[in-house]
């Protein structure tokens, strides 16, 4: 039966774009003089990676990009070539081209055909530039690839692929085409069925061990492929797949994976005997003569012999055949002893006997001698089987071409490399479609809501309430909270996804402007709400080019300045109170103070020189707004910043500038750290209940008739702190009947929304809450004023107001009337 591979195609399209994070990652902190082995060849795995998936789901333009990028790639690891400029340029060009063609498979679109090409021709020119041959298409060649020290003449392979490669065809024709490229390849015998069974392969050429060991990853599981060098198959064969370890007298070659335990005692006859037939101790048929590549996809033919063992293990003696007969095939292959003559005579217990060194080659304890058996009231299990035969196909030959030897470095790291330690249980992830995250936390929410529900309605019993109720109600209380952090927490994601984008965007930005600079980052595992994570990129990616076009000097001017030629633009993240605070700061020039009050009155915005530096610097988030002299790709239009502090107010943020004149800006972001739970403030409008955002409340007071003053019979202003706010009448917004109309008998709360501030007049406060946040935009139109509600613990839906529009209000009203 087929498998449907659509169903995975979104764990490849996720797992792709992590390796095209890697790879960029790892290309920009490359030293182009000196790159480290290492960072090399973690490019070329992500590359490879990415080539293997592609072509298991069949996007062949993928595999067509990256197979280029790879056998470039491969090159430079191996210190064929030397890494240059032009060639990280390049890398990047592809990754780019990656990327979008990832997004036109997942959209359904499609790249045009031009765009690859010039891509895959380009780096095919920087291995022409090398003077080597041209990076060819996905064919096999004649390769003639550097072994590992000591082995010489080529590798036998052998492998059982993974029902997940035997699905898809082109995912085993692209490892033997892989395998082609290294050396000349012979098929000595293959499956084409759903059933895994053993592929045997020889290739011939000096062929680093590792290289074959990755490529085999791909298609086999690690128990389940073997390498032995042909130069000495009897030394090699007993790897065994990695599911024996060594039995004495045969070669020793530390390959058995550590799964058994060496078992003592064989006899050096036997397999000594198999060495010569290179049979692998009985573990394994022998390898069939290889025959002409026209014969090798020939029909297979339907062998169901009884006891082949699907090619696995040699064939089983004849039942009928003596005991001693099987002795002297090689004691059982190596798995059993012989059963005695009469093993099936039942007796008296006797004493159990001393097991001799080697005896059952520590797999079992030896059956005990003829009228010792003692009896037994279980049946005797059937006996097994036989299974159905392997088919197999005719050899076929791969021809292949030859790259330039290994550098000595690259053949040690081979010879060095690690084991992979087991990853443990603890450390394994899984991956879960944010659409059943987000119906957790509604889950969450809801009985959130109703435990307090439950505690309000006893607390309203008082004496008819027991106090184990309410002393189990208020355990309920602490248990949801706990509950809703630990779920809020799958959703945070470390403010790295959206830092690591950054130094890409320097270094393209610096190079078309023709600047130094420097990009210093902290704190990219503060975590962040996935929501913010998405939403925050676009603004905190026009801060930074922004940064670099009207911050950073050029080097002839920063050099005049007495700075160094390089600028450097720094990027922090950390978390402060229930807020998460990113600042994003220049060593540049500095904002110009009059040159904004220039702009500002040329477009007839109100400014006066008495204004205060931040409210000067706030004037740039006025729609249409630049300093800018020229209008260029990169800024100058105006449309920037504004929409930055509009798409900030919408999670509920705020952005404030501080800046001096020749020593550098910082634009600093508050964001709350989740948009699903908010601390916030209740205050009452008659019989409504709203909630104000915690993190915008400065203060709370109740002021005295002198405090208020009405400016041109339309807006109104209230002193504190030496300070005139202008005042925002709740009632009056909503339309609500209040229980109170005269300021000095209600409550004045003071907002600062983006360094500004305004009064909110209510009747009282209720109280401070954690509240679920649920939208209204589903089903309601958007309100000027109110950003979402939340159900309060006695039922009633509550406001949540939008602190930052109502602010704005409260301006305008204050504007208007001194007009």
């Amino acid at each position: 039966m087929a498998i449907d591979m659509s169903q995975f195609y979104q764990v490849f399209f996720e797992e792709s774009a992590e390796h095209l994070a890697e790879m960029e990652s790892l290309l920009l902190g490359l030293d182009v003089g000196a790159p480290e082995d290492e960072d090399l060849n973690a490019i070329f795995r992500a590359a490879h990676s990415i080539k293997g998936s592609s072509g298991t789901f069949g996007f062949t333009d993928l595999t067509a990009v990256t197979h280029v990028l790879e056998t470039l790639l491969d090159r430079l690891r191996k210190h064929e070539i030397g890494l240059r400029p032009e060639m990280v340029d390049a890398f990047l060009e592809a990754g780019d081209l990656l990327k979008l063609l990832l997004a036109a498979h997942q959209g359904g679109e499609a790249v045009s055909a031009e765009a690859q090409e010039a891509i895959c021709e380009k780096l095919r020119q920087l291995s022409r530039d090398e003077g080597a041959e041209a990076v060819a298409a996905v064919v096999p060649e004649t390769v003639v690839v550097p072994a590992e020290s000591g082995v010489d003449g080529g590798w036998e392979i052998e492998f059982v692929p993974t029902p997940a490669s035997l699905a898809v065809p082109e995912t085993l024709e692209n490892f033997l085409e892989d395998l082609g490229r290294q050396g000349r390849l012979e098929v000595l015998s293959r499956s084409s069925g759903p059933v895994p069974s053993l592929w045997q392969l020889r290739l011939y050429g000096q062929v680093a061990r590792e290289s074959l060991a990755d490529s085999l990853d791909f298609v086999a599981e690690t128990d389940a492929w073997r390498l032995s060098p042909l130069a000495a198959p009897a030394a090699a064969a007993d790897e065994a797949f990695g599911l024996f370890d060594d039995a004495p007298g045969a070669p020793q070659d530390e390959t058995a994976y550590g799964f058994f335990d060496d078992a003592p005692g064989l006899a050096p006859a036997a397999p000594a005997a198999m060495a010569e037939e290179g049979d692998g101790y009985g573990f394994f048929d022998p390898l069939p003569e290889p025959v002409a590549a026209e014969d090798a996809l020939a029909p297979i033919p339907a062998v169901a012999e009884e006891g082949e063992g699907y090619g696995f293990f040699a064939p089983l003696p004849d039942p009928a055949a003596a005991p001693a007969a099987v002795a002297e095939e090689g004691d059982g292959y190596g798995f059993f002893e012989p059963l005695p003559a009469n093993a099936g005579a039942a007796a008296g217990v006797a004493e159990p006997p001393v097991l001799e060194e080697g005896e059952g080659y520590g797999f079992f304890v030896p059956l005990p001698q003829a009228g010792t058996m003692p009896a037994v009231s279980e049946p005797a299990p059937a006996p097994l089987a036989s299974p159905p035969a392997a088919p197999a196909v005719a050899p076929t030959s791969v021809a292949a071409a030859a790259p330039a030897p290994l550098a000595p470095a690259a053949e040690a790291r081979v010879e060095s490399r690690p084991k992979a330690p087991p990853v443990a249980a603890g450390d394994s992830s899984i991956r879960v479609g944010v659409e059943k995250v987000d119906q957790l936390i509604n889950l969450v929410g809801e009985l959130v809501i109703t435990q307090a529900m439950l505690l309000a309605t006893a607390q309203e019993m008082q004496e008819a309430a027991p106090e184990r109720l309410l002393n189990g109600l208020t355990q309920l209380e602490r248990n949801s909270r706990d509950l809703q952090e630990a779920v809020m927490s799958i959703r945070m994601l470390p403010i790295s996804f959206v830092f690591s984008r950054f130094p890409r965007v320097v270094r393209d930005l610096s190079g078309k402007l023709g600047k130094q600079v420097e990009l210093k980052m902290s704190g990219e595992t503060t975590e962040l709400d996935k929501g913010l994570i998405e939403k925050i990129t676009d603004p905190l990616t026009h801060l930074i080019r922004n940064s670099l076009d009207h911050g950073i000097e050029s080097p002839e001017k920063r050099v005049a300045a007495g700075k160094p030629p390089g600028g450097t633009i720094t990027l922090k993240a950390a978390h402060q109170g229930g807020n998460i605070v990113i600042e994003v700061g220049d060593d540049g020039a500095g904002l110009n103070r009059q040159k904004i009050l220039a702009k500002a009155r040329e477009k007839g915005l109100a400014a006066s020189d008495q204004m205060s530096d931040q409210d000067v610097w706030a004037l740039i988030f006025e729609p249409g707004f630049s300093t800018a002299d020229q209008v260029t790709d990169v800024s100058g239009r105006g449309v920037g910043m504004d929409v930055v502090r509009r798409n900030i107010q919408a999670l509920g943020g705020r952005i404030e500038i501080e800046s001096m004149t020749g020593i550098g800006t910082r634009m600093t972001v508050r964001l709350p750290l989740t948009l699903a739970i908010l601390d916030g403030m209740s205050v009452a409008v008659g019989e409504e209940i709203y909630i104000i955002p915690l993190s915008y409340v400065v203060e709370s007071l109740q002021p005295k008739p002198s405090d208020i003053k009405t400016v041109s019979n339309q807006g109104r202003v209230i002193q504190v702190r030496g300070e005139y706010l202008p005042v925002v009448v709740l009632h009056e917004v909503f339309a609500a009947e209040p229980k109170v109309r005269e300021f000095h008998q209600g409550i004045m709360v003071v907002l600062n929304a983006d360094g500004a501030k305004a009064a909110l007049f209510v009747d009282g406060l209720v109280g401070q809450h954690q509240v679920v946040i649920k939208s209204l935009e589903q089903n309601y139109r958007k309100v000027q004023g109110v950003s979402g509600a939340t159900i309060m613990g006695d039922g009633r839906v509550a406001l949540i107001l939008d602190t930052s529009a109502l602010v704005a209000m409260a301006k305008g009203q204050a504007t208007d009337g001194a007009a």
